[in-house]
């Protein structure tokens, strides 16, 4: 069963996420509105302090933690459907 942190309310200057940083299947970072990429952890902690918008932080079964999208109407914002940037 997946938990979700609770975070703190969004900043009037978070940032979005525009693109996933993947290594094969794996999620390693994230790309936000202003260009610069961010590795897991560091996109984990900015989500718990409000500082990204429109995600939230979720443990996984194995207890690791993890970004998750906000629920709205909107598909196209789901981080799932976001463009990806494959590393080798």
């Amino acid at each position: 069963m997946n938990n979700e942190i609770k975070n703190g309310l969004p900043e009037n200057n978070a940032k979005e996420i525009t693109k996933i940083i993947k290594y094969g299947s794996r999620i390693i970072g994230y790309e936000i509105e202003n260009g610069h990429q961010l590795d897991k952890a560091a996109a984990i902690e900015m989500a718990k302090k409000g500082e990204i918008k429109g995600v939230t932080v979720g443990i996984s079964s194995k207890g690791d933690e993890y970004l998750r999208s906000l629920s709205d109407d909107n598909e196209e914002n789901n981080l799932r459907n976001l463009p990806t940037i494959n590393v080798r």
